[in-house]
This record gives structure tokens, C-alpha cells and sequence, in this order.
């Protein structure tokens, strides 16, 4: 994939799935890009476990991004605030 320009999408149910998956895409050259911002959810402070990991891996990694996008359907209520 890293070959052709191509990016992994990777589309997570929740945040915390994050965690495990973290020292594979570690080790991987290809482009990451995490979908709906890796479903961070308004329970999940930028303390909780899942959010730290993927606050590492964007600041560590030449090679993660997250996309930000569809707000609203990840919110509790349906509205940004």
C-alpha cells in the first residue's frame, strides 16, 4: 500500500479499541488514518486511556492522522456544543 500512496482507513467502533491495535500500527510505514477521529464520544475524557493512544500516536507517528468528521453523530444529545 505504501508502494501505490495509498492510506489504511481504519474505521473503530469505539476509542478504546485503540489501545491493542496501537504497537501494530507502531510498527507500520504506511499512512493511518483514523476515521470519525477513532470514535472518540463525549464520555471519553482526554484523560481516558483510549484518547491518550491516539493522542501518541498523532504526535509520535510521521505516518497517523485522524479524520474529523460527522460530529454530530457521534455526540449524546445529536447537536455540538
Amino acid at each position: 500500500m505504501e508502494d501505490l500512496g495509498w492510506a489504511i482507513l481504519i474505521h473503530l467502533t469505539d476509542i478504546e479499541e485503540i489501545i491493542e491495535l496501537a504497537p501494530r500500527i507502531r510498527k507500520l510505514s504506511a499512512n493511518i488514518l483514523f476515521d470519525h477521529l477513532a470514535r472518540v464520544r463525549s464520555h471519553n475524557t482526554v484523560e481516558s486511556p483510549g484518547f491518550q493512544t491516539l493522542l501518541a500516536l498523532l504526535r509520535d507517528t510521521d505516518h497517523c492522522w485522524a479524520k474529523i468528521c460527522s460530529w454530530y453523530r457521534l455526540s449524546a444529545s445529536g447537536t455540538i456544543r
